[in-house]
């Protein structure tokens, strides 16, 4: 699908990829004196404009993501339509995500001191603080977790889609239904959550105990073996000691996200005001703003390749309607680089199958290739042409003069051999086109959860009960999930070599 070279007013200058139901965009702002402003434009895809529900959950994440108004939270700029697309003007925080810095240390085997993660909670915690106080009335995240806090390069956190998951569900033949997408936050759901679908502030609060926990111990609190297994390590409180995992990180930090985790809202703290005064005894340093810069600049030069700017839109995708419907983790640098690879395989392939032919061709011995002149390309998985066999470093080219002796030299044999092959070897080198082929994209992996229990069936193909793990090729695929019969349907969207999560709730019937 071909991207639009404009959305209104701006110009879009780079492409950084589609999740769910939306795409997202750098685009770049144009004034009189040289004015240009970068910013992250999201657009819904074309495919979905028809949506009309889709379209009113985007339009409603547009009018609640333009009342807050904070330093820790992403800003949107601007909402518009153009010839038929709606989309939506974010803030551009040039770093990364918190996830992929979390997953960069993790590689490097290191993890975020307790001060720098005291510092990321207490700012947080003030973005959550002024959602749920807003003076138009109270705004609930719904999907606090770490690769929606934004760290840029001068080391601002910022938190990103509020306002996605507004929406009530649909009802369904008479069947009350809390249904949506959830690409990997499953761990991030409170129990009341899951019990009830009731949603506050201390939910939020708790996904935020989760995210901290993340990034002082480096793994999550409540991870299970499937998704159904997590959200009972949850509703039961089951969890790793965080004092063992971290002895050196102070009591006061250690007990504030013990609380957090607390399976009881009543439990938690009452407020992210609470928090924050808890989180005042452990005072980060001054300097901690730069430290996390830092390992934010570290980070990028260790991913090689030019780092994606995490966009305030780039991870924000409705999947389907529902109270919390869910978002796909920022793109990374990983996914963009092996398509990269791939690439310039299939552009290594066909260099050295072209040299392969021209090495078959006749030609004077003054002109044959050297060995040296395709050694250099790096080792590659894809298939190369067999290039005719070469002489030896060691034979040397006949003197200009040997033409007119009918004798021939000893030297110029191998090549009469080379020659004599050359019906043989070129059919194969012709087939030179075909090798693209080999840079086909893998299949992608969907895993589909019902809770408490049910059936699935994927692009209307019965796969039995719940849990579901299935090879999917890349792209959109419909799920539908229920009991005897389907009661819910959604669109999910995998990525090539990709994983995607899909948890879907039911009310199971009475009796």
């Amino acid at each position: 699908m071909s991207a639009p070279a404009r959305l209104g007013s701006y110009e879009l200058s780079r492409r950084l990829g589609a999740g769910g139901m939306a795409e997202t965009f750098v685009g770049v702002r144009r004034g009189p004196g040289g004015f240009e402003q970068r910013v992250c434009i999201k657009r819904i895809l074309p495919e979905h404009e028809n949506d009309a529900l889709f379209v009113a959950q985007f339009l409603q994440e547009a009018r609640v993501s333009a009342q807050l108004r904070h330093t820790h939270i992403v800003q949107v700029l601007d909402f518009g339509v153009d010839d038929g697309s709606h989309f939506l003007v974010l803030e551009l925080v040039e770093g990364m995500d918190l996830e992929r810095l979390i997953e960069t240390l993790q590689q490097r085997g290191e993890r975020l001191s307790p001060a720098l993660v005291a510092f990321i909670g207490q700012n947080v915690a003030l973005a959550l603080d002024h959602a749920h106080t807003h003076a138009s009335g109270a705004v609930h995240h719904r999907d606090v977790s770490p690769s929606n806090v934004l760290v840029s390069r001068a080391g601002e956190l910022k938190l990103s889609d509020f306002g996605i998951a507004k929406a009530v569900g649909p009802v369904a033949d008479g069947l009350k239904t809390r249904t949506g997408v959830i690409k990997g936050k499953v761990p991030y759901l409170p129990a009341e959550y899951q019990l009830t679908g009731r949603f506050d502030a201390r939910s939020d609060l708790f996904a935020l105990g989760v995210l901290l926990f993340e990034c002082l111990a480096g793994e999550r609190p409540f991870a299970g073996v499937t998704d159904l297994d997590t959200c009972h390590r949850i509703i039961t409180g089951r969890h790793p000691s965080l004092a063992t995992l971290r002895p050196d990180a102070p009591a006061a930090l250690v007990a504030a996200i013990e609380r957090l985790l607390r399976p009881e809202p009543d439990a938690r703290f009452a407020s992210a005001a609470a928090l924050i005064d808890a989180l005042a005894e452990v005072a980060p340093p001054p300097t901690a703003r730069r430290q996390l810069a830092d390992l934010v600049r570290i980070a990028e030069v260790e991913a090689l390749a030019t780092p994606l700017e995490p966009l305030a839109g780039a991870t924000t995708a409705i999947d389907a309607p529902g109270p919390h419907v869910a978002l796909p983790p920022v793109a990374t640098t990983r996914s963009t680089m092996r398509r990269v690879a791939l690439g310039i395989a299939a552009m290594i392939t066909i260099v050295a199958a072209s040299i392969a032919i021209a090495v078959a061709l006749p030609r004077t011995p003054s002109v044959m290739p050297a060995r040296s002149a395709v050694s250099t390309p790096p080792r590659v998985d894809a298939p190369i042409t067999p290039a005719v066999h070469q002489p030896e470093p060691a034979a040397a080219p006949p003197e200009p003069v040997a033409p007119p002796t009918e004798t021939p030299e000893p030297a110029p044999r191998p090549r009469r051999a080379s020659r004599h092959r050359e019906p043989d070897r070129a059919p194969p080198a012709a087939t030179a086109p075909e090798l693209p082929a080999a840079v086909a994209e893998p299949d992608g992996m969907l895993r589909v959860s019902v809770a408490p229990w049910g059936v699935v069936w994927i692009d209307g193909r019965y796969m039995g009960r719940a849990p579901v793990d299935v090879a999917v090729a890349p792209g959109s695929h419909r799920i539908e999930a229920g009991f005897e019969r389907p009661l819910v349907s959604q669109t999910i969207r995998v990525g090539a070599g990709e994983t995607e999560r899909a948890f879907v709730e039911l009310t199971p019937p009475p009796g």
